[in-house]
């Protein structure tokens, strides 16, 4: 069974009735009655030609490609749901400077969703994202902040300011 038939299957599963059409790109599209004031709920998913394309700009180090990678597997969109790859390609784009994936591996890390939980990890990239002028970080970089120990904000605000340096922001996804 192929993503996409698997795909549509869980979703019937899920949410009942569903429509599944090409838009006008051809990309799959599937439509669902939420049930709540008759609105519709519609996914897109990713063809395996934009898969493949996309997973080839991320190797060659675009950072946008390694962060729309990295929400790939992060929602199991056209590809596995895998939580390790995603903190993989995360960490790749946050290290090219990304304020998105800074603040999503941050998340990733006070989750313990594929690298091991850490509020220290989770600080370090949610207060690297703020610097970058991700304002979506701040709150999770405090509630991560008031997990830690003056020592082991300390020692956090010093890799901070050694990682940071390397990094230059790009772009931000809130």
């Amino acid at each position: 069974m192929n993503y996409r038939t698997y795909f549509a299957a869980a979703a019937i599963l899920l949410f009942g009735t569903m429509d599944v059409q090409a838009g006008k790109d051809g990309t799959p599209q599937v439509r669902s009655e939420s049930g709540r004031n008759d609105s519709y709920v519609t996914w897109r998913l990713p063809n395996v030609a934009t898969i493949r394309a996309n997973r080839r700009a991320a190797e060659q180090g675009i950072p946008s490609a390694q962060f729309r990678l990295a929400v790939m597997y992060y929602r199991g969109d056209g590809v596995p749901h895998d939580y390790t790859e995603s903190a993989y390609w995360f960490r790749k784009s946050a290290e090219l400077g990304d304020a998105g994936a800074q603040k999503n591996l941050g998340v990733m890390y006070g989750k313990g969703q594929g690298v091991p939980q850490s509020h220290t990890e989770a600080y370090i990239w949610t207060s690297i994202a703020v610097k970058s002028g991700n304002s979506g970080a701040v709150d999770i970089r405090n509630f991560a902040g008031g997990k830690l120990s003056a020592e082991e904000l300390d020692t956090a605000e010093h890799r901070i300011s050694q990682l940071y340096e390397n990094i230059k922001p790009i772009e931000i996804h809130n």
